[in-house]
């Protein structure tokens, strides 16, 4: 859907605009998505937010991380999100059906990252992860 989005806004087929386009809206949401976590401050608004395993389906979602702009932010989407997490709300980041915990085992995938900068935000993350 988004590739067609792009494709409507005057790509004209070109290969190099379309993945132009998909960067600038991934950074897009990214972006948004981390403002909005950080302005949370009503627990019912947070717990909708994270509930239905929505969550987990955005930090699962596929992002281009060879692409050093969206790795930047996604990192920074799942430092924010590590933020909030409490007793209280981790529940919302385990996924029972895959028995799996994507907000850390995403993270620990990049700890070994050429980018001084991911591995500092991984060991931020599972710091939060392990305060819990």
């Amino acid at each position: 859907m988004l590739r067609l989005l792009c494709e409507r806004r005057g790509s004209g087929g070109h290969r190099d605009r379309e993945e132009d386009c998909v960067v600038a809206v991934t950074v897009q949401i990214l972006q948004t998505l981390s403002i909005i976590l950080d302005g949370i401050t009503d627990t019912t608004f947070l717990y909708s937010l994270f509930s239905n395993n929505f969550v987990n389906d955005l930090i699962a979602a596929p992002v281009d991380l060879d692409n050093d702009e969206v790795l930047a932010y996604y990192v920074a989407f799942l430092k924010a999100l590590s933020l909030k997490l409490t007793p209280d709300t981790i529940h919302f980041f385990f996924n029972e059906r895959l028995d799996d915990f994507p907000l850390y085992t995403t993270a620990i995938s990049l700890f070994d990252h050429p980018d001084s900068m991911v591995r500092v935000a991984v060991r931020a993350i599972t710091l939060n992860v392990f305060r819990i």
